[in-house]
């Protein structure tokens, strides 16, 4: 009779807005899941920026930028836990001479290798940097100077040996050689002043006939 036709074109109205429900949920959670993916898509473009703005192009280590800012939370982070680290300059010898007799992509050549002998013989938590030209920048946490000094020399032997082997150079009579200056941490040291004290002891080693590592109060 009569309530079971009511009773089934309710049923069937139920039926029907309980789909219509569903499809607008299922919408909704594919709108929610495609919003998801673009907020996902843009924070990896963000980071792919961030990441390339902390990079320097031709060497693929951190560039200046990204120095100063570990430099400084760095020495942040020592005064707050009273760990030690060190600070190295290095510096191509004779760089100019490089790219005056063998050209400017030997010359992005010599500073690719350094660059990456300096990245391979660094571990996770240390910082490479190109800090400008040919002068790179090592942030070395948790190391003593005596370490960083026997790291640096090791860096300065295997270094010699890739640009022997290089073949441009062997018609070459120009040295492409690194020094490297070393400072410790010390309390209440400014970034302005461990960077001064490092320079100084990179000055100290090209005066004392370059391809050779000085370090603040040590050697």
């Amino acid at each position: 009779g009569a309530p079971a036709e009511e009773f089934d074109s309710l049923l069937g109205r139920l039926v029907s807005e309980s789909q219509k429900m569903s499809v607008a949920s299922s919408r909704l959670t594919e709108g929610l899941r495609e919003s998801q993916q673009r907020v996902q898509e843009l924070n990896e473009e963000l980071e792919r920026v961030r990441r390339q703005s902390l990079l320097d192009p031709l060497t693929s280590v951190a560039n200046r930028r990204a120095f100063e800012e570990r430099l400084s939370w760095q020495i942040k982070d020592s005064e707050e836990t009273r760990g030690e680290f060190c600070l190295v300059l290095a510096d191509l010898d004779e760089f100019k001479l490089v790219n005056d007799n063998l050209g400017h992509q030997a010359g992005d050549q010599v500073l690719k290798v350094f660059a990456q002998t300096l990245y391979e013989n660094t571990k996770g938590t240390d910082l490479v940097a190109r800090y400008g030209g040919d002068e790179f920048a090592v942030i070395l946490p948790n190391i003593e100077v005596a370490s960083a000094y026997n790291l640096m020399v090791s860096v300065k032997h295997k270094f010699e040996k890739l640009r022997a082997a290089t073949s441009q150079f062997h018609a070459a009579s120009t040295n492409a050689t690194a020094s490297f200056g070393i400072a410790p941490y010390k309390s209440k040291r400014t970034s302005e002043s461990l960077i001064t004290a490092a320079d100084m002891a990179l000055n100290r080693a090209k005066s004392m006939g370059r391809n050779r590592v000085c370090a603040e109060g040590f050697a």
